[in-house]
């Protein structure tokens, strides 16, 4: 295995950067979208920023700017298909939310205080069409150099919708203040609009409100796979993953079942080999990022590996995937460098065989 480094800030105020997503062009341009330019992880600021690699993630970009409104710009979900598409999706909190944590006295408050406190400061002069929580999208038809304007969209999942079939968009994730709903959409038009097409059932023993950050596959058997993290408010720090399989285009599903793992969120990823690769994180020990195969579309998972350097602390995660040309696998995620203080984007090159 090969660990890189994508991004990797080191002075400054604004290093704090999380949530990553990796596409793949089909000229086999590498993007990567995420969160950054941030005081830290639930902070007033945030930018949803790019970096491109042409030469399989040997080198990246400096950061591009894609998204930056007054709220948070959290996740950058990101989808490369056709010739140039890319769509970028993100969510931000309400300015309430912000009020919220400082009133729990988080850490970080102490030492950004001035900083956070006075773009709270500029929101109260703000129309609240200035600054509009919600989830959303952007699409670039020039593999992004220029992008649309903000789309507003149904659901929000830190990867994003992946493309059902061709010219369709499926977007599994959690709708906003639903008490744990997991809805899927449709679009045929680039994310300029969806449709509701299903809710994915829950597993019988979880409960009512842990279940948020899915991610979907259309499988190369036709089935759509989704998987979902659910957090057992019994204990502490405790994420799980649980699947449910559609055999109708995600129009209806077999009923959701746990893994037997510890860990969450997870990204889909059909290999050529017709193997489906999840990779996910883990904070409880060993901490850090892992991969699990199967060889039957979903219905069973190999033994769970650790692909990237041990995590130092539980602020980690939220790997994704792509196939590069040969068969290696490349997975960004973001954890801290060594003994930095502050996350960098980091990434790993591997293949099946060394999991497997």
């Amino acid at each position: 295995m090969k660990h890189a480094i994508v991004s990797r800030i080191t002075e400054g105020a604004f290093r704090y950067q999380a949530w990553p997503t990796v596409t793949k062009g089909k000229d086999g341009t590498l993007y990567v979208g995420t969160s950054g330019h941030r005081l830290n992880h639930i902070d007033p600021f945030g930018k949803d920023l790019m970096y491109v690699s042409h030469d399989e993630g040997e080198s990246w970009t400096c950061p591009m700017i894609i998204n930056d409104t007054w709220l948070d710009d959290r996740d950058a979900g990101m989808l490369a298909w056709g010739e140039g598409n890319l769509l970028l999706s993100f969510f931000n909190h309400p300015a309430e939310k912000f009020y919220e944590w400082e009133n729990k006295n988080r850490p970080h408050y102490d030492v950004e205080s001035t900083l956070a406190r006075g773009m709270r400061d500029r929101w109260e002069a703000m129309d609240e069409a200035q600054r509009p929580a919600g989830s959303w999208t952007r699409l670039s038809r020039d593999n992004g150099k220029t992008w649309s304007p903000i789309r507003r969209a149904p659901v929000t999942s830190p990867h994003g919708p992946c493309l059902l079939r061709e010219g369709v968009l499926l977007y599994v994730g959690s709708v906003i203040g639903g008490n744990g709903t997991i809805e899927a959409h449709l679009s045929y038009d680039d994310g300029e609009t969806w449709e509701y097409l299903s809710t994915i059932p829950r597993p019988a023993d979880g409960n009512e409100n842990g279940h948020y950050e899915p991610y979907a596959l259309s499988m190369a058997n036709g089935d759509v796979l989704v998987a979902v993290r659910y957090r057992d408010l019994s204990v502490p720090g405790k994420l799980r993953i649980y699947t449910a399989v559609s055999h109708d285009q995600a129009k209806t599903w077999e009923d959701s079942h746990f893994l037997d793992l510890l860990g969450a969120p997870a990204h889909l990823l059909q290999h050529s080999s017709g193997a489906v690769v999840m990779v996910y994180s883990r904070r409880c020990e060993p901490m850090g990022q892992y991969a699990r195969v199967s060889r039957d579309f979903g219905k069973t998972w190999g033994k769970d590996v650790l692909i990237g350097p041990e995590a130092p602390d539980w602020d980690h995660g939220y790997p994704s995937s792509v196939e590069l040309p040969g068969g290696d696998i490349f997975t960004v995620y973001y954890q801290k460098y060594h003994d930095d203080s502050y996350n960098s984007i980091l990434s790993t090159r591997w293949n099946l065989s060394e999991i497997e």
